[in-house]
């Protein structure tokens, strides 16, 4: 929420009165992150050669909900590394990466090095999993762009499915668009029903259903 405060007719010690000033600032109402509220939107886990981004490595959350999170409440763990984050607040339909000339960012204090192969990579909220991605550089679907210098994107941040089926290479010409719209994305709903080939019983309240790819 966009407010205003003014402020007039405030003196110092020798009776001068400040000049009417107004400062505008957002207000924000920090809520509690629920599965899928932040998703992990995009990786670039091995930036060389460089295509048109920077050599660092970074990722990209991105809030799918309409509330706002302070992201230093989270736990990031880099397969079992636990990453503090500073404070940041990210609003509603904001992104944030490690590169400030693509727009607001936050870091890492010890940020892990993402493996150019494959990584776990888990998003936790008081001890509940917001988000998980485990890739692996086969997702790129590009043997050149899985060389180095291209982000993986999610295509579809509206669904709750993380595996391979949902991320690709960038198509962008940078090699990838931190802050920015993903250039693979695509937000139709998926209307196809999963299609179970297996079911077991763990034990008395847990059932493993497994599905083929096409219900992924």
């Amino acid at each position: 929420e966009e407010l205003i405060l003014t402020l007039t007719g405030v003196t110092d010690v020798a009776g001068n009165e400040i000049t009417s000033t107004e400062e505008q600032f957002t207000y924000f109402e920090i809520s509690e992150p629920q599965l899928g509220d932040i998703i992990i939107n995009e990786i670039f886990a091995d930036p060389t050669p460089e295509v048109g981004l920077p050599d660092t490595e970074w990722l990209e959350l991105h809030n799918t909900s309409e509330n706002a999170f302070d992201i230093s409440l989270l736990e990031f763990y880099n397969t079992t590394t636990l990453n503090p984050i500073e404070s940041y607040v990210l609003p509603s339909e904001a992104g944030t990466s490690a590169l400030q000339t693509f727009g607001e960012t936050a870091s890492a204090s010890s940020f892990s090095a993402l493996s150019n192969s494959g990584d776990s990579l888990t998003l936790v909220y008081n001890g509940t999993v917001i988000d998980r991605v485990v890739y692996e550089d086969d997702w790129y679907s590009d043997a050149v762009k899985a060389d180095g210098g291209w982000s993986l994107e999610r295509i579809n941040p509206t669904a709750l499915c993380s595996s391979s089926q949902n991320w690709i290479a960038s198509n962008s010409v940078l090699g990838g668009t931190p802050g920015i719209q993903n250039s693979v994305n695509d937000e139709t709903p998926d209307t196809e029903a999963p299609n179970i080939t297996s079911a077991s019983l763990i034990n008395e309240t847990l059932i493993f259903l497994q599905a083929d790819a096409a219900g992924s």
